[in-house]
């Protein structure tokens, strides 16, 4: 069996390289988002109504295929969390439980006005402290950027 530093630095290492694979992936994502807004807008000058449609459709199917790897990493990541949590219970610690009961969410929060935010998450931690996640926000940009690729098809379908 393994010494508990060596199943330490594997389950770090596992979480850490596929944590950054999502944000890689993200960060993809925006840069080929942004060069499809760049061409539609061409389109949009040239009124190719062509052009327009299949940069829609191509946009709205970059989005599903980055949303589906961004669910793959998730996964990837969670096998590395949860790793982490049993070690933790061996060593004693509660980094990864504080970070799911959100212990440190008020503190986070502390700068906004009178911790409105605060207040109406800690009514319900679990499931309204779920809103403040960088898995949420990366699916929303990448649906809504999806919806609006497919919109903007729609549009150029319409001729503009």
């Amino acid at each position: 069996m393994p010494t508990l530093e060596l199943r330490m630095k594997y389950a770090w290492e596992w979480f850490e390289y596929h944590a950054g694979q999502r944000l890689t992936a993200f960060n993809f994502f925006l840069v080929l988002t942004g060069a499809v807004v760049v061409a539609y807008a061409q389109a949009v000058a040239h009124h190719s109504k062509t052009l327009g449609v299949g940069l829609g459709l191509f946009g709205g199917l970059v989005a599903f295929a980055f949303w589906a790897m961004d669910v793959r990493n998730e996964e990837l990541v969670n096998c590395g969390r949860e790793a982490l949590d049993r070690l933790e219970e061996v060593l004693g610690m509660s980094i990864r439980r504080q970070d799911s009961d959100r212990a440190q969410l008020q503190k986070a929060l502390r700068d906004w006005p009178q911790n409105r935010i605060y207040g109406w998450v800690a009514k319900d931690k679990r499931r309204r402290g779920r809103w403040l996640t960088h898995g949420r926000w990366l699916r929303i940009v990448i649906v809504a950027t999806g919806a609006l690729s497919l919109a903007a098809g729609g549009w150029a379908c319409a001729g503009y």
